[in-house]
């Protein structure tokens, strides 16, 4: 997957228009809430079999927090 996909499944996630999401938005700022952190959770689990320990969820504040995270699962 690439980081342009990545933030596309992310869009869809979070329930925002194709197109709008950048790495320098917060999560605040796009209204994710405990049920977003969640999905978004179950996205890196099924997508990108990646599996993230909950001191890492509460350090996550911006879309770049998930691309890093992520980063070489992403081609």
């Amino acid at each position: 997957m690439t980081k342009n996909e990545f933030l596309r499944e992310l869009e869809e996630v979070f329930l925002l228009n194709s197109g709008t999401i950048k790495e320098s938005d917060t999560l605040d700022d796009l209204g994710v809430d405990s049920t977003g952190m969640l999905e978004l959770i179950a996205l890196l689990a099924t997508k990108l079999e990646v599996k993230i320990d909950i001191d890492t969820v509460l350090k996550i504040r911006t879309v770049e927090d998930v691309v890093h995270m992520v980063g070489d699962k992403l081609s």
